[in-house]
């Protein structure tokens, strides 16, 4: 199958127009303002987050940032790249291998995995990478409401 590659955001796949292979990506310098807002949205102040001095206290060495601030990288890639406008979040899968910080840049990336015409839905690979290194992978299950 011949992949389609995604470059720019908003797409607005139709069902029909998936294929498995379609893939797109993006890229994302993680600020400190990221963990502040992240912080503030989720109500997530875990020092490992936020305190400089406890961080270093602790295996990691500095404050990582959140987690769940990556699978919203991954809710951005499928709402605005693939399959973009008029898709449906179903489920999201996540696995962490390694600690992300303030100051990396991360490429976040989803491939089509599998097609389900009956249900109108893909399954999408998921993956956040760091200088050729994944640090985050999943699986999201959306649904394409056009």
């Amino acid at each position: 199958m011949t992949a389609i590659a995604v470059t720019k955001p908003s797409a607005e796949f139709q069902f029909r127009d998936i294929r498995v292979g379609t893939s797109a990506s993006f890229a994302h310098d993680v600020v400190e303002e990221d963990v502040t807002r992240f912080a503030e949205l989720s109500g997530d102040w875990n020092p490992l987050h936020v305190d400089t001095t406890y961080a270093a206290t602790t295996e990691l060495g500095r404050p990582i940032v959140h987690g769940m601030f990556i699978g919203a990288l991954f809710s951005r890639l499928v709402g605005m790249f693939l399959p973009g406008r008029y898709s449906l979040y179903l489920s999201q899968t996540l696995d962490f291998a390694r600690a992300c910080h303030v100051g990396e840049r991360l490429e976040i990336s989803g491939q089509v995995l599998s097609v389900h015409p009956s249900s109108a839905t893909v399954v999408i690979q998921t993956t956040a990478v760091r200088d050729g290194v994944t640090i985050v992978r999943g699986k999201a299950t959306v649904r394409v409401l056009r």
